[in-house]
Formats: C-alpha cells, structure tokens, sequence
C-alpha cells in the first residue's frame, strides 16, 4: 500500500486522502515524525480534516511531547 499510495501522490501531490492514508501507515509503523508531516500537508490541503489533527496529537503523545499533545487537543475541541 506504501509504495502505491506514494505513486499516486506524484500525480496529485495535494490529494488530502492520500496524504491522510500515508500518515496513517507511517503512524502504524511506529514513524510518528513521518506520519505528523503527511497529515500536517493533507491538513494544509483540507483544513476540516479534524481526525488528522487527532492523529497529530496521537503522534506527538507517542513522542512524549505531551505538551504539544495538549495543545493539539485544545485546538481540536474548538
């Protein structure tokens, strides 16, 4: 899935599904700062995309960044 979604993101690099789904794998696999740059791209994309946020969040959590962490979540209950 990895390498399709990454072909298909050269022909349409602001493909907010895309970029979300790479995230998503990227935080599977324990790429937390991999996955944080895929969703912040699909959020400049499509600013309504919550659950990426969400995932942000997750990620800086994983990181032990909790203070980023909380912030994220202050921005999501907005």
């Amino acid at each position: 899935r990895l390498k399709r979604y990454k072909e298909q993101l050269v022909h349409d690099p602001h493909n907010d599904f895309i970029l979300y789904k790479l995230g998503n794998i990227y935080r599977t696999i324990h790429l937390y700062e991999t996955a944080i740059s895929y969703y912040t791209r699909a959020l400049k994309v499509n600013p309504s995309l919550a659950v990426a946020r969400s995932n942000i969040a997750y990620c800086y959590e994983r990181l032990g960044m909790h203070d980023v962490t909380n912030n994220m979540r202050l921005k999501i209950g907005k």
